[in-house]
């Protein structure tokens, strides 16, 4: 008996090892802003944005959404290639033999290691695998694509001077930057309560500027994310949602549309 109890036992201990979670990237000691986890349940902490109940018109809701970040769209023969000339154009970011190096010019260096788990008779296999994507607009900023074997891929975008880091989705959420590449806003279109946040990329680290949710009380609304008009942030919302749109006045941050009805809270951290 003992000796089938200890089996079961190391049996069980070797699948969880086996199952073991992915390594999660080596930062160098920074803490990043990660916006790939699930709605909190209120927005953080931070001046009241300012809302402005009236009709609003999105003339142009593209698909995919302005500025929406790109997915790799690669092949594995393409794949190397392209990211052998996307490195050769930027200084710092080197494939490693386990992944990814992003030395910025500031502290210690960033390390990205990919991730398989094998297919078994009884389980489906996985993997994570980081792809550099290059620069995005200004230049200013790296962006490393997450691959994942059963779900749609997410971005790293890091300072090239300190190595700060935000980590999106850009699968499910919407995420697109404006065109000068200095406002990220990701917007979890999947259920409610429905998260955008608008975070501000400047010279050397992120810094969350807006953080809304919305939970209509019709289940039936729901938002599709447009991108950036210049500075302005725009949507649109089904059914009598109608459109929205967040931008930066003089006296903070204004959200406007039918707010009333979007059971909207939004704060203004920065």
């Amino acid at each position: 008996m003992r000796i089938r109890l200890l089996v079961a036992s190391l049996a069980c201990c070797l699948s969880a090892a086996v199952l073991a979670d992915a390594p999660t990237p080596d930062l160098g000691g920074r803490t990043a802003l990660d916006l790939t986890g699930p709605a909190p349940a209120a927005p953080v902490a931070g001046a009241e944005v300012t809302t402005r109940d009236a009709a609003i018109t999105v003339a142009d809701c593209p698909e995919p959404a302005t500025g929406q970040l790109p997915w790799l769209d690669e092949d594995e023969a393409q794949a190397d290639a392209h990211e052998r000339e996307r490195m050769a154009a930027t200084h710092g970011v080197t494939r490693t033999k386990d992944g990814l190096e992003l030395a910025p010019k500031d502290g210690k260096p960033l390390r990205f290691v990919d991730w398989t788990l094998p297919e078994r008779p009884d389980a489906d296999g996985d993997f994570m695998h980081y792809r550099y994507a290059g620069t995005i607009a200004g230049g200013g900023w790296w962006r490393v694509e997450v691959q994942y074997g059963h779900d749609a891929p997410s971005s790293w975008l890091v300072n090239g001077a300190s190595g700060h880091a935000v980590h999106v989705h850009n699968g499910g959420e919407t995420s697109t930057l404006s065109a000068d590449g200095r406002w990220l806003a990701t917007f979890d279109t999947n259920s409610a309560p429905y998260r955008l946040a608008v975070v501000y990329l400047g010279d050397a680290a992120p810094s969350l500027a807006v953080d809304c949710l919305f939970t209509p009380p019709d289940e039936s609304v729901r938002p599709t994310g447009c991108g950036f008009h210049d500075a302005r942030y725009e949507a649109r919302w089904s059914e009598a949602g109608g459109g929205m749109s967040l931008e930066r006045t003089r006296d903070g941050w204004q959200l406007s549309g039918r707010v009333g009805g979007l059971g909207a809270a939004c704060r203004a951290p920065r």
